[in-house]
């Protein structure tokens, strides 16, 4: 969002006023948090311009191009070359968001965690 020049004096001016005003608002239950349809419209595309792709990222995605599903250690394995003692829990974290950014979920099942294409 674009914003223009701040009047520093006014603000410590009207500070005590304008802490009241929202104190009254949030004691009469208004609703003071951006709803789902101002934060896709506002709030995403905001967010989007500050984003900073991993570099992993297009490892990863050309991997699972054709895949329905992989685990962790597949992806650090085969996408990243990142084998057995080499992978530590921040390059499991960091496979992780990778993922949740290309729009996959973790999943169990029978006591096996995998990843797999978001529905």
């Amino acid at each position: 969002m674009r914003t223009g020049a701040i009047d520093i004096e006014a603000l410590k001016r009207d500070r005590d006023q304008l802490f009241a005003e929202a104190y009254a608002r949030y004691q009469r239950g208004e609703h003071w948090w951006p709803d789902a349809e101002f934060e896709a419209r506002v709030v995403k595309p905001e967010q989007e311009t500050r984003f900073e792709a991993d570099m992993w990222e297009p490892l990863v995605a050309d991997y699972l191009d054709g895949k329905d599903r992989a685990t962790t250690a597949d992806i650090a394995a085969e996408a990243l070359g990142l084998f057995g003692g080499n992978v530590n829990p921040a390059h499991g974290r960091r496979i992780s968001a990778v993922m949740r950014v290309l729009g996959w979920e973790h999943r169990k099942t029978e006591g096996k965690r995998y990843w797999r294409k978001a529905a």
